[in-house]
């Protein structure tokens, strides 16, 4: 990874480090902004009181426990890990969420609601493996980030980049531990803002050649260091 690739990584994952993770809703401290909460069985009921957290992390969200999240208006970004729900639909319901991570998320109604989010402009879909096809996400018009990753143990298999075409706001596309089906990678040249390509070697070499002649304005690793 360059250097510029590696500031870009920081900017747009935007990680926040939690001093503490909060299993008991009693010991959260009620002013609190920055929230990582991991369910247990009934624990989470009332969270939706914690009117001043701008930033969750949530561990084993299940239906009842999304539906309290959804109601903290304020929420700025959101992660959501370990999910079993049914809709997310009701993300519509937090006006203001600007990031929005998913990991281990399982199909479900709502995905083409990730893309209708007003004021959404980074979303990371990780370590889904039961989803392969992204076309509800085509299109997206206010995206600016988008990661779509594994992790160390399991390759996040992708049919096409296809659906990460024509998304005329996006400037930065992550996508590491990922098995690509479809190996043209000239789909995203089609993102006119589109300036960090940082995903893994998914393609052969003449793909990431293709794509490095239509598109020499990318950054990305593997356009002259294929072989490292």
């Amino acid at each position: 990874m360059t250097p510029e690739e590696s500031a870009a990584h920081d900017f747009y994952r935007e990680r926040y480090h939690h001093k503490e993770v909060y299993r008991k809703l009693s010991d959260v401290p009620p002013d609190i902004e920055y929230l990582n909460f991991w369910r247990k069985q009934n624990s989470y009921i009332g969270i939706c009181n914690l009117k001043k957290v701008n930033h969750l992390t949530a561990m084993a969200v299940n239906n009842p426990f999304f539906d309290e999240v959804c109601e903290l208006k304020s929420l700025d970004s959101l992660v959501l890990s370990n999910i079993d729900i049914d809709n997310l639909d009701k993300l519509n319901q937090l006006p203001n969420l600007r990031y929005l991570k998913l990991v281990k998320l399982k199909p479900c109604k709502g995905l083409d609601l990730l893309i209708q989010l007003p004021k959404l402009k980074k979303l990371w879909i990780s370590e889904s493996k039961a989803i392969t096809d992204y076309s509800f996400l085509k299109g997206a018009k206010s995206l600016v980030a988008l990661g779509v990753e594994g992790d160390i143990w399991t390759k996040q298999k992708v049919d096409s980049l296809e659906p990460f075409s024509e998304m005329p706001m996006l400037e930065a596309l992550f996508m590491s531990s990922v098995q690509l089906k479809d190996k043209n990678l000239n789909y995203v040249a089609s993102n006119p803002k589109l300036k960090y390509f940082s995903v893994a070697r998914f393609a052969p070499r003449s793909s990431f050649e293709s794509l490095y002649e239509i598109r020499p304005d990318l950054v990305s690793q593997w356009f002259e260091n294929y072989d490292v």
